[in-house]
């Protein structure tokens, strides 16, 4: 017995492939719209927008947070430009107060009986590694000589006044470390001075923080005096 079912035309075979093309492209230009504007942002892949992307929040909080692995950076550029108001807690593990390089000035009292010594502390100083600068005038004819103690070296700075009629000045500079334990002093002696009072100008100790400091020895060496004559060992003619 034959059955009554008509044979299927080629036409008709082709209409599922084709619909299944369409349904393709549809899916795939529905993807391409949400990356364009307007439309939300697609995780895991590359969005492209022709204007910029903006986020508000109009509750409390940031308006974006990004997270990441330990050890990768939750953002990432791909210029050099400033990018304005954008405000960093720490740079390579400081806050800017720990950036700052604040002098620290003290002025010598002035007054007083002369002495043959004087000492001179330095109260509120912090701990850490200064570039100390000392300039101190003093009222005698016969210079005293001035140092500043260190902590963990020898005194530095060392060094003897120069004279003009009645008055000397001392001045110097050397790296010192402050510790709170053993604090730096300037420390002067010689004959009997007084530090100048005339008010028209002071004697005073600077310390500049220094937050890295490289020590290395230095080397030298031997050279003959100007216009000495080099003599070599001698030769047989």
């Amino acid at each position: 017995m034959s059955s009554s079912r008509p044979p299927s035309s080629p036409a008709r075979g082709r209409t599922l492939p084709v619909l299944l093309a369409a349904l393709v492209l549809i899916g795939g230009a529905n993807v391409a719209a949400y990356a364009a504007n307007g439309h939300p942002l697609l995780l895991g892949t590359s969005n492209t927008a022709t204007h910029p992307t903006a986020l508000k929040n109009t509750g409390s909080g940031a308006a974006l947070s990004l997270k990441a692995r330990p050890g990768s950076p939750p953002l990432a550029v791909t210029t050099t430009k400033k990018v304005n108001k954008l405000n960093a807690d720490l740079v390579d593990g400081l806050s800017g107060k720990q950036m700052e390089n604040a002098a620290y000035e003290y002025v010598l009292p002035t007054g007083g009986p002369a002495a043959s010594s004087l000492q001179v502390s330095l109260p509120g100083l912090p701990a850490g590694t200064y570039l100390a600068t000392y300039s101190v005038i003093t009222t005698t004819s016969s210079p005293p000589a001035c140092y500043l103690t260190r902590s963990t070296s020898p005194g530095g700075a060392f060094e003897y006044g120069t004279t003009g009629g009645t008055y000397s000045t001392n001045t110097a500079s050397a790296v010192v470390d402050q510790d709170l334990a053993t604090p730096v002093t300037l420390v002067c002696f010689g004959s009997t001075f007084s530090v100048y009072a005339g008010g028209d100008v002071d004697s005073r100790i600077v310390l500049t923080p220094i937050s890295r400091l490289v020590s290395a020895p230095a080397t030298a060496a031997r050279h003959a005096p100007p216009g000495a004559r080099h003599q070599g060992p001698a030769t047989r003619r």
